[in-house]
């Protein structure tokens, strides 16, 4: 009952990237990270009814209002998420750091397969103190 889409690759990424970088100077230390996930094409048969012997679309439950398809687009929107750590280390064996954890807030969807009312939406910024010491 699954059907592959003629033209795309579904139910992942078209594209993803990752890319982080970590910088030390005296008593501070910082780092960024960054992840892509490029746009994601769902399968046709998670857009409505495929017939199993021949793998073609046989209804568009995208146009009746009262099947779970209609809350979910047709792609996954692309996403980027940015985070961001900055510490000092305050005496020898303290240190107090700031984290910012998708700091453009902006909203990130993954994929949920099948015939679900919603794709999982990923957390919003975030912010976090942390004071860490060792004796």
């Amino acid at each position: 009952t699954a059907s592959k889409h003629p033209n795309e690759i579904t139910n992942a990424p078209a594209s993803s990237a990752n890319f982080g970088i970590t910088a030390n100077y005296e008593r501070y230390s910082g780092s960024v990270s960054v992840q892509r996930q490029g746009q994601v094409s769902r399968k046709m048969s998670d857009l409505g009814t495929i017939d199993p012997m021949t793998g073609i679309l046989l209804e568009n439950t995208y146009s009746n209002p009262n099947s779970y398809p209609v809350y979910r687009p047709k792609k996954v929107e692309p996403w980027t998420n940015v985070n961001l750590r900055f510490e000092v280390k305050l005496y020898e064996n303290i240190f107090l750091a700031f984290f910012a954890s998708n700091a453009l807030n902006g909203s990130q969807y993954l994929i949920q397969k099948g015939n679900n009312p919603f794709d999982y939406l990923r957390e919003t910024r975030r912010f976090m103190i942390d004071l860490r010491a060792s004796f």
